[in-house]
């Protein structure tokens, strides 16, 4: 059986890395439009979106099991 978005237990967390403001409204207006369970992560730059990727900072208590995992894999990658 193949897993689903629908099939999840807890909200999956999105980060939107996002300065415009109206974007970002406008996203969370889709969002609940659609009725996604989402938790929305928003920053305003790509220093924060790796602080809070790499779990610095503010973003240091954040529990974020798949954005950690795709951090190792790019990591492993070569790519930090």
């Amino acid at each position: 059986m193949v897993a689903t978005f629908s099939d999840r237990q807890e909200p999956l967390t999105v980060l939107l890395v996002e300065d415009n403001a109206a974007d970002i409204m406008l996203m969370e207006e889709v969002i609940a439009d659609y009725g996604i369970d989402v938790n929305l992560q928003v920053v305003t730059d790509g220093v924060a979106a790796i602080d809070y990727l790499k779990q610095r900072g503010e973003y240091k208590r954040r529990r974020l099991p798949f954005a950690r995992h795709l951090w190792q894999c790019t990591s492993d990658a070569g790519y930090n």
